[in-house]
């Protein structure tokens, strides 16, 4: 993993966390992306949360290719279990909404909404977590 971009833009937050922040960043080269990052140091995080944004990292990099066009790709990623920052950056998609918009705005109805639901948790449990994922499967979690 390199270093953190210190030469983009903050465009806005998208999720202000106790351990982490969600953004929207601008490259030099005016590409929008999002971005995960920390914003504690290893002396001032609980012990799990470095750790999990590293996991997120990892996964995010070792996706399976059956899989991987399910997610954005990973564009940049930062960090160690040392001190200093750690995230990762991922492209923008304009224009995209998520559902709990869509359902809020009247833009979707309830009903489709339930079935687009539906359509990710059988791609979470079905697809996601086979067999050939190196990560333990969701599906031993569910009842």
């Amino acid at each position: 993993m390199g270093k953190p971009p210190d030469d983009s833009e903050l465009i806005r937050v998208l999720k202000e966390g106790y351990w982490e922040r969600s953004s929207v960043v601008r490259t030099p080269h005016g590409e929008l992306r999002v971005r995960k990052e920390s914003h504690a140091t290893a002396a001032e995080a609980h012990p799990w949360a470095r750790r999990s944004l590293l996991r997120e990292i990892g996964y995010m990099s070792s996706l399976p290719p059956a899989i991987a066009d399910l997610f954005p790709p990973l564009l940049a990623s930062w960090g160690t279990d040392g001190d200093g920052p750690i995230g990762y950056e991922m492209p923008y998609l304009e224009g995209c909404s998520d559902l709990g918009s869509l359902v809020r705005s009247g833009a979707l109805a309830t009903d489709r909404a339930r079935e687009l639901g539906a359509e990710v948790a059988d791609k979470v449990v079905h697809v996601i977590q086979q067999e050939q994922s190196p990560f333990e499967a969701l599906s031993k979690h569910v009842q």
